[in-house]
């Protein structure tokens, strides 16, 4: 008697058949495949690489149980999540390849998955958990939101749910490690998800600009690694111009960068800088005091607060976002540093732009180091009062592993690089981007006010940094101290 999951594999195999049947392979052949014994239906020169990751899977069956996720739904607007649940096909890679795999999980473990949208699923979650409500199985939301139920009992640490293994690949590794605190693990993704994509920083360029103004080959910097910070400005200074001649710049005018107040951190960190470290115990500690995090945070404010070169939005210059974009896609910016979700959201534009990573401080620096959005970011979390963890783990473990075949491949090589960028030399600075994301828990829990340091910096601040910093440490301290108590606590 063959098993359900045997079933199910034969049904995949069958699929593939009558795939490779209609592309004009031996008929033979195709029905040789078929008729194999289930037993050899798992062997690697029958499946592919999708169905031998299925045929590794464990066996369950969960009779008919309604997995629910909670993520945050439409009316989030930009940042509402769209890799967790699609309702059917439609022809979109993405919402395809959701689909695909979340059937491919339901037949294997014998579930169905559910949705439930909101505004701020760690606002929602939180009473349901204070009430011993387990109508939730694994929830999403952006890092900084889920920060807050990392005490109090609130979430399982992923590190004792043994059918999640989170030191494998399709797990974000970096996030794994950088963002543990005392050896625990709240948040978790990777393959799984492609919002950890979307909420990652990225710098676009105008490509006929750096052409018209003779600028040089930026994809020949960063590959010789001598795209820095200061080569940056120099290259946005050559272009910046008064258009209409008022002796201002306005809207109306080229600049060099395109920016926001969140960039002032993030091309901080783009110096290998973060505000907090850990120690031999996994513990959090400032890092914040430093020649490099000084020389880092002046050469940004140099470059951020020239509104001769720069704007941002909220100024005279650039009302709002809107202008913002529209400057760029009007093709009178050089450079524009924000989310990877622009690239999808420029892909009508007739600005031809390739993308970089985060500059450097200096060529000495090792690596590119890249920053995400500590608010729209999202990772998975799992609530406490789950009902069961062991069949959460295991549709979880499933599902990132599944996802690695469907749901990357339908983000980077069919939305990303199939639709949306322009050239080739830009698939490889995403990878580079995605491959070196640096986290900071110092952004994510914003301890004391070393956070601030950075939203609050005005032109007058250059020089002034290390000073800033010792302001703060006794408060950034304590923050962190009542943190570790809390959490010691709650053991």
């Amino acid at each position: 008697m063959t098993t359900k999951k045997q079933q199910f594999l034969a049904a995949l195999l069958l699929t593939s058949a009558l795939i490779c049947a209609s592309c004009g392979q031996n008929d033979a052949a195709a029905a040789d495949t078929v008729s194999v014994d289930t037993e050899a239906q798992t062997t690697a020169e029958t499946l592919s690489p999708l169905d031998q990751t299925v045929a590794a899977l464990p066996e369950a069956d969960f009779g008919g149980y309604e997995f629910t996720f909670m993520d945050r739904g439409s009316d989030h607007t930009t940042w509402y999540t769209y890799d967790i649940f699609a309702e059917s096909e439609n022809g979109d890679a993405i919402n395809d390849a959701v689909f695909q795999r979340n059937r491919i999980l339901e037949e294997l473990y014998n579930i169905k998955i559910g949705e439930i949208g909101v505004i701020s699923p760690a606002t929602d979650i939180k009473p349901l958990i204070m009430a011993g409500d387990n109508t939730v199985d694994v929830f999403t939301d952006g890092l900084s939101d889920l920060k807050g139920l990392t005490i109090g009992n609130m979430l399982y640490d992923f590190n004792d749910i043994s059918e999640v293994k989170l030191d494998q690949p399709w797990w974000d590794q970096q996030m794994r490690t950088e963002l543990s605190i005392a050896g625990k693990n709240y948040f978790a993704t990777g393959d799984i998800s492609i919002m950890d994509n979307e909420g990652t920083w990225c710098i676009l360029f105008n490509k006929k600009m750096v052409a018209d103004y003779d600028l040089g080959d930026p994809y020949a910097l960063v590959n010789e690694g001598t795209w820095t910070i200061d080569k940056m400005y120099e290259m946005a200074k050559a272009v910046a111009k008064d258009v209409n001649g008022d002796g201002k710049m306005t809207v109306d005018d080229q600049f060099g960068y395109l920016t926001e107040s969140y960039n002032i951190y993030a091309l901080w960190v783009g110096g290998n800088n973060k505000i907090i470290d850990k120690d031999d115990a996994d513990l959090p500690i400032s890092s914040m005091n430093s020649e490099r995090s000084v020389s880092t945070y002046d050469k940004v404010l140099e470059l951020h607060f020239d509104d001769t070169v720069s704007a941002y939005p909220g100024t005279s210059a650039l009302p709002g976002f809107e202008e913002q974009w529209a400057c760029f896609m009007e093709g009178r910016g050089l450079f524009i540093y924000g989310a990877m979700g622009l690239i999808s959201d420029f892909r009508e534009s007739d600005t031809d732009f390739g993308i970089l990573p985060s500059p450097k401080l200096d060529a000495a620096q090792e690596n590119y180091c890249n920053t995400f959005s500590c608010y729209n970011m999202t990772a998975y979390a799992i609530p406490a009062t789950a009902s069961d963890v062991s069949r959460i783990g295991t549709v979880l473990e499933s599902m990132a592993q599944i996802s690695q075949h469907l749901l990357t491949p339908a983000y980077v090589d069919v939305s990303l690089k199939g639709k949306f960028i322009r050239d080739s030399e830009s698939e490889d600075m995403i990878e580079l981007i995605l491959a070196t994301r640096s986290y900071d828990l110092g952004s994510i829990f914003q301890w004391g006010t070393s956070f601030s340091i950075f939203g609050n910096a005005t032109k007058s601040r250059v020089g002034t940094f290390a000073s800033q910093v010792e302001k703060c440490e006794k408060s950034l301290n304590s923050a962190i101290q009542k943190y570790v108590d809390q959490l010691n606590a709650a053991e």
